[in-house]
Parts: structure tokens; sequence; C-alpha cells
């Protein structure tokens, strides 16, 4: 009695061969890699990319990159021109990102992935626009009326412009 206490546990016992197709499965229901039947060749897998498809893959994201950084520098230095430049780089971006998608290859599954950056940069590019739309809306007429009168003293912090005379050519 003392003997069975010590002695180690019997290993599992082995998978029967009954009820699998020809030996191809275990028990377990896990297919080991190495084995092929015939379902296996004729199942259609995903086709593989190749160097184009990572080539337009990073350019797209490249494309993208250069969308999300140039939204928020037109906000700082209030530019329309940036903004556009963001806009039309995300939206290239975006275009090349959905053909990627369509060809449902490994890389297929990142570009769709990727799409929702281009869909958010392209957002802050359009944001930053307005804004910077409202912003020249509203200056506009400052800006004319220092214009007319070559009064620029406004524009300088202590509000002098360092001229004697009020003419613009001096």
């Amino acid at each position: 009695m003392t003997e069975d206490k010590h002695r180690p546990p019997e290993p599992p016992p082995a998978p029967s061969q009954e009820g699998t197709d020809n030996g191809n499965q275990d028990t377990s229901g896990f297919r080991r890699p190495t084995d092929l039947d015939s379902r296996d060749l004729q199942s259609p897998r995903m086709p593989q990319p190749n160097m184009n498809d990572a080539r337009e893959f990073k350019t797209a994201q490249n494309f993208i990159l250069a969308a999300s950084i140039i939204g928020p520098i037109s906000l700082i230095l209030a530019s329309l021109l940036f903004s556009a430049i963001g806009i039309v780089c995300g939206y290239i971006g975006f275009r090349k990102l959905k053909a990627l998608e369509a060809k449902r290859s490994e890389i297929s599954a990142a570009a769709g992935r990727m799409k929702r950056s281009a869909i958010f940069a392209m957002a802050v590019c359009g944001v930053t626009g307005v804004l910077n739309l409202a912003l020249v809306w509203m200056l506009f007429p400052t800006f004319m009326g220092m214009v007319e009168s070559g009064d620029y003293g406004g524009l300088l912090p202590g509000g002098s412009t360092g001229a004697e005379t009020n003419s613009t050519w001096g």
C-alpha cells in the first residue's frame, strides 16, 4: 500500500484512431501543421502581399503621418494652405489604403486599421482649416483698415511703428 503512494502518475492514454480521418487528427480536435489532406489543397488561400503592395502601404502611411503632423502645425501658424495640404495628404493616403484593403491580402487588415488614422487626420486638418478661415474672416477688416490708413502700429506689441509720419511711403 505504501508503494502505490510513491509511484509516479500514469501517462494519459494514447489517442484512439477511431473517428478520425486517416489519423490526420488527434482526439483533441487540433490539427497538426504538417498534416495535409485534400480539403487543405482545395481551400482558397489569402494572396501573399507583393513588394508593390508593401511599398504602397508605406507610401500611404507616410501621407497619413504628414497629414497628422500638418494639422496641428496649421492651427499654430494659422495657415489655410497647410490645412488644405493636410487634407490632400490624408485623402491620398486614404485612397491608397482603400485600394490595398480591396485586394484582400495580408496587408488589407493593417490597411483597414490605418484607414481610421487617415480619417482622423483629415478631420483634424478640416477642423483647423475651419478655425483658420474663421480667424481670417474676423481679422480681414482690421488688416484692410491698417493697409488703407497706413497705420501699422497695431501690429507691434508696443503700439508704435517707430516712424513719425502717418504715411505709408514715409
